[in-house]
């Protein structure tokens, strides 16, 4: 075979392994309400690309029967009751035993590393937390690091905005 043709096949190989990691069965729509319906290796998406800014109000956490809660809490001086939350992703990663969240729209930042540290210290599937500095506009950018494979469901609430996900050890 000629350099060329393996050269060829070898991209074509390749173009074919990045399209399957990227299938739109790994992108979801994130829920108005919990479903109970978990998944790994996903992204989640939701909310409005058109929103008005918000504040990233606080991270909370909680031990529920089966699952382990984090809450996003988002909100603004002007009142965002009943109103989406901005655009927003959630992707969970075994390989990198990871999830990561990122806000469009968020303009100021109530929490600090050391507060998510603190929220998530009785977490057991949480290792730890992280929330990068601002240097990209308006985006807010938050990872959870856990302590193995998780499965995740994630959805939004709109009285007050925030960000909901719900995460479990996997099977």
């Amino acid at each position: 075979m000629s350099g060329k043709l393996l050269l060829w096949i070898g991209a074509l190989t390749l173009g074919l392994d990045a399209a399957a990691a990227f299938a739109p069965s790994d992108v979801l729509a994130a829920a108005k309400a919990k479903k109970s319906v978990y998944f790994s290796d996903t992204v989640f998406w939701g909310g409005d690309a058109l929103a008005d800014p918000v504040n990233l109000a606080g991270v909370r956490w909680a031990p529920n029967q089966g699952f382990e809660r984090i809450v996003v809490d988002l909100g603004s001086a002007g009142g965002s009751d009943g109103k989406l939350p901005p655009y927003f992703q959630v992707g969970v990663s075994s390989a990198r035993q990871a999830i990561t969240v990122s806000i469009k729209g968020i303009t100021e930042r109530g929490t600090t590393n050391e507060k998510l540290s603190g929220v998530l210290r009785k977490s057991a599937l949480i290792q730890s937390a992280y929330i990068a500095p601002p240097v990209e506009g308006d985006l807010a950018a938050l990872e959870f690091t856990t302590k193995g494979t998780v499965d995740v469901e994630s959805f939004y609430l709109v009285d007050p905005p925030r960000i909901v996900i719900d995460v479990r050890a996997k099977n």
